[in-house]
């Protein structure tokens, strides 16, 4: 081969290093996907229930050092211990304690975080009843008993 033609060669193959080194010399990373959430969707002011939250790396690395923490409506958090593959997923459950006020509607939103600084994240919408009252009878109504009064002996002596 020539000078000019393995001079020309060589810049060929610079111009192409070039071109793919956005691609080929990328630096392998973990992608988190939105999380799906499911759970019970009517839960009493103040009780704690636990949401299956499923996790899920899109990126050309494995994840690590995953956190998944419960806010708005609802307040939870727990840690994957386990390192996510890529283009794998897992099953996280939270116990969530539910925080918002009786007879709404709350969202409770999930951001799963990656030790990397990845994050995704998902919600859902959870009811709150009303807190149910005894039902008693208009204020100052007298109060009858339930069951008869008692008989008491008569004293004193007939003949």
């Amino acid at each position: 081969m020539s000078r000019p033609m393995a001079a020309a060669a060589g810049a060929v193959a610079i111009a192409l290093g070039a071109l793919f080194a956005g691609t080929a010399g990328a630096q392998a990373a973990a992608d988190l996907s939105k999380l799906d959430v499911a759970g019970p969707k009517t839960v009493k002011q103040g009780a704690s229930k636990t949401y299956r939250v499923t996790v899920v790396n899109v990126g050309d690395a494995a994840a690590e050092g995953i956190e998944v923490v419960a806010s708005g409506g609802g307040k939870g958090r727990t840690s994957v211990s386990d390192t996510l593959a890529p283009a794998a997923s897992t099953v996280v459950r939270v116990k969530v304690k539910i925080t918002g006020k009786a007879g709404k509607t709350v969202t409770v939103t999930f951001k799963a975080t990656t030790s990397a600084g990845t994050t995704a994240s998902g919600k859902i919408r959870v009811t709150v009843p009303k807190k149910k009252t005894k039902k008693r009878g208009p204020a100052g109504a007298p109060q009858i008993p339930l069951y008869p009064a008692p008989q008491l002996p008569s004293v004193g002596g007939g003949s």
